[in-house]
């Protein structure tokens, strides 16, 4: 299960709700994530016979080397 959370800059809400319903991982503005990290967790618990995963995942967390990407910019936005 991917959960998408509020958190463009800041992953508090993210780590906040993914310690309080044991996620599996969750990821954040702060630390740029390797994608193959995250295969390999889901992997190691399907090994050890667990069924699912779940990934907490903050709006603005991006890839090691990626962008966050914004479908539009408000001029007067006091966001970066």
């Amino acid at each position: 299960m991917i959960l998408e959370v509020m958190g463009r800059n800041a992953g508090w809400i993210a780590i906040e709700s993914g310690i309080s319903g044991s996620a599996d991982v969750i990821l954040i503005p702060e630390i740029e994530f390797d994608i193959n990290k995250i295969v390999e967790k889901v992997h190691k618990r399907e090994k050890e016979g667990k069924l699912f995963s779940i990934i907490v995942v903050a709006e603005g967390a991006k890839e090691i080397g990626g962008d966050v990407v914004v479908s539009r910019i408000v001029e007067d936005s006091p966001d970066p």
